[in-house]
C-alpha cells in the first residue's frame, strides 16, 4: 500500500467523522475494496500514527464515534473534501454510495468522456518527461484534415471539460494548446529537443483574476452573489496560468471583452442583466493580452 492510498483511507475516515459523525469497517471496505484485516490495520495505524482521540468504538452501535475533541488532521475540514469523495464514488457506483454515505439523494450531472487513444497518450506523456520531440498528426474544427507537426510537449492541463498538451509547435514557432483527443495515427519519435520549457511565458506566469458582484445589482444581491463565490471585501481572487486563462473565464461564463456597464441603461434592463451575468472581471485590462 502505497503513502497516497494510506492517506486517501484516513481522509475518508475523517470526513466520515466529521460529516457524518461516525464511520464503521463497511465504509472502508466498500469504497476501497479492502479486506477485513487490511481495514483493522488501516484504523489502528490511524489511532497509532495520526490521532488516538478522534474517535472512540461503540460495540452497540458496532461504529467508530467521532468525539467532542475531533479535529481534521490530514484534511482540511471543508465541505468539498466530503462531496468529492461522494463524487468520486457516485461516479463509479452509485448504488456502492448509497451503502457508504448517508448523504441522500446525491446526484451529479453526466459530464462526456472524450476519447485519448491510449498510444498516442503514451509517447506524448513520455516526450514530456524526456524532454523529446515528436511527430504528430493532429486536426481541428478548423483544419478537420491530418495535419502533421512536430511539437515538444512539456505538460498537460485539463480545461474543466478536456485534456490539453502544452507544446513547442515547429509549425507556428511557438507554445501552444493542443486537444488531446484530436490527436490522431503514431507518435512517432524525433530525438531530444533544444527547446526550453521555460520559454514558455504565458504556461509560468500567474495572473490574477479579480471577480466582483455585477455592479448593476443592488447592494443585498452583491451580498449574495459574495457570499456565494466566496468573496473578501467585495471580490474574489483566481490565480491561475495565463496559458490557462481563457479556459477558467470560459467555465465561469465571463466575458472580459463585452462593454463595460452603461449607466444610460433603465432600471428593469439593470436588473435583467445584472441578475443574467451576476459576477464580472474587474482588472479586465490587463488580462485581455492572455485571452485567445
Amino acid at each position: 500500500m502505497t503513502k497516497f492510498e494510506t492517506l486517501q483511507r484516513y481522509q475518508l475516515i475523517e470526513v466520515l467523522l466529521q460529516w457524518e459523525g461516525a464511520f464503521c469497517s463497511n465504509h472502508l471496505s466498500d469504497y476501497f475494496g479492502l479486506g477485513r484485516p487490511q481495514v483493522s490495520k488501516v484504523i489502528n495505524t490511524y489511532l497509532s500514527e495520526i490521532n488516538a482521540t478522534n474517535f472512540t468504538y461503540d460495540a452497540k452501535r458496532k461504529r467508530h464515534i467521532a468525539t467532542d475533541t475531533f479535529t481534521p488532521i490530514v484534511t482540511q475540514g471543508s465541505v468539498d473534501e466530503y462531496l468529492d469523495f461522494v463524487y468520486r464514488l457516485s461516479a463509479h457506483n452509485a448504488t456502492l454510495a448509497d451503502s457508504v454515505f448517508c448523504l441522500p439523494n446525491a446526484e451529479f450531472l453526466p459530464m462526456p468522456r472524450f476519447a485519448i487513444e491510449p498510444e498516442i497518450f503514451k509517447g506524448i506523456n513520455r516526450a514530456i518527461a524526456q524532454q523529446s520531440r515528436i511527430e504528430v498528426d493532429y486536426r481541428s474544427v478548423n483544419a478537420p484534415n491530418k495535419d502533421g507537426r512536430i511539437i515538444t510537449p512539456h505538460a498537460i492541463a485539463h480545461s474543466g471539460v478536456r485534456w490539453h498538451v502544452r507544446a513547442y509547435c515547429e509549425k507556428n514557432h511557438d507554445f501552444r494548446d493542443f486537444v488531446l483527443t484530436r490527436f490522431v495515427g503514431e507518435v512517432v519519435e524525433e530525438g531530444p529537443s533544444e527547446i526550453n520549457p521555460a520559454d514558455d511565458k504565458a504556461w509560468h506566469t500567474l495572473v490574477d483574476v479579480e471577480i466582483v458582484p455585477h455592479p448593476y445589482l443592488t447592494e443585498e444581491q452583491q451580498a449574495v452573489v459574495a457570499r456565494d463565490y466566496g468573496m473578501t471585501d467585495g471580490k474574489r481572487v483566481l490565480e491561475v496560468r495565463a496559458s490557462l486563462l481563457t479556459y477558467l473565464l470560459k467555465m465561469l461564463q465571463l466575458n472580459i471583452h463585452e462593454e463595460m456597464p452603461n449607466e444610460t441603461i433603465d432600471d428593469e434592463t439593470k436588473q435583467k442583466e445584472g441578475k443574467a451575468k451576476q459576477v464580472m472581471v474587474a482588472n479586465r485590462d490587463e488580462l485581455k493580452r492572455w485571452v485567445f
